[in-house]
């Protein structure tokens, strides 16, 4: 059940963006840059943060729906990594427009620039609701 919640989730925001014409901003070179520049370091951060073990554990227990307070850790921390990735990739965009607000006389630089300090915002977040959808399904009862 995880796994269909887990491919609903990522139609509805595929659907999102196409009934708002807005799925040309993933396509482009920008979406997969801002992607790496969130979901590598939130793995780099989580691999530092637990070992090998507790993160094979954390597979096992969400892919089983067993109740695993190791899980449970691995998952939280994770998702709150990525958000904080997410947050702080954000403001290094923001500063980058700042530095270049002489620039921004061209709206398409402007449009762009905030789009790419929403999407990598937004990255976060999406890898925190995955975490929280799998920290719930290992919590137990």
């Amino acid at each position: 059940m995880f796994f269909i919640s887990f491919f609903v989730f990522i139609a509805t925001i595929f659907l999102a963006l196409w009934f708002g014409r807005s799925l040309s901003l993933f396509t482009d070179q920008t979406f997969p840059t801002i992607l790496l520049l969130v979901t590598v370091p939130t793995i780099g951060f989580s691999a530092a943060l637990h070992s090998l073990s507790s993160i094979k554990t954390t597979i096992n227990a969400v892919r089983k729906s067993e109740s695993n307070s190791l899980a449970q850790h691995v998952l939280r921390s994770c998702g709150n990594i990525a958000l904080l990735v997410g947050v702080t990739v954000s403001i290094i965009n923001l500063m980058s427009i700042g530095y270049n607000w002489s620039n921004t006389a061209d709206s398409g630089y402007l449009g762009v620039a905030v789009a790419t300090v929403i999407m990598s915002t937004f990255i976060g977040l999406v890898v925190k609701v995955l975490c929280v959808v799998g920290f719930y399904r290992v919590q137990g009862e």
